[in-house]
């Protein structure tokens, strides 16, 4: 149902709870929350069919939703990280004579792409857009 084994459930599971904060509520475990986000985005389900599973109301749905994704998102921060996060080297594929000078200087976005980059603390007025987060616009 989840599409994972039990123990990886728990150790996903404890790892949330213990670091990231993922709460249960009287009425709702956190691992009912962990296994309800795990359905729908396994699926993909709609909220409908997840009120339907696990009886529960809409907002409350959408409240533990947002509360596991954001713990996820948390737990993704810490674990993908670039291994040099200013980007000083180059990939070898892009120094190859055949795409030069066709991508020099792309960071690898379609035109209108707004990709959130991480940048040294010295360059971060020059990438902050329309959202309060630090972006690259990029136009190939």
């Amino acid at each position: 149902m989840f599409r994972m084994y039990k123990p990886c459930f728990d150790r996903l599971h404890r790892t949330l709870v213990h670091t990231y904060g993922l709460k249960g509520t009287r009425n709702m475990s956190s691992e009912e929350a962990l296994g309800m986000f795990l359905w729908t985005v396994g699926g993909p389900q709609s909220v409908s069919q997840v009120e339907n599973r696990f009886k529960r109301s809409t907002e409350v749905i959408h409240r533990k939703l947002n509360e596991a994704l954001k713990c996820l998102n948390d737990m993704a921060i810490d674990i993908i990280r670039p291994s040099d996060p200013e980007f000083r080297v180059v990939h070898d594929r892009l120094r190859d004579a055949r795409f030069a000078p066709h991508f020099d200087g792309c960071v690898g976005a379609i035109d209108g792409s707004h990709i959130p980059v991480i940048v040294p603390n010295d360059e971060i007025v020059n990438h902050v857009g329309r959202r309060p987060n630090t972006e690259y616009h990029g136009s190939v």
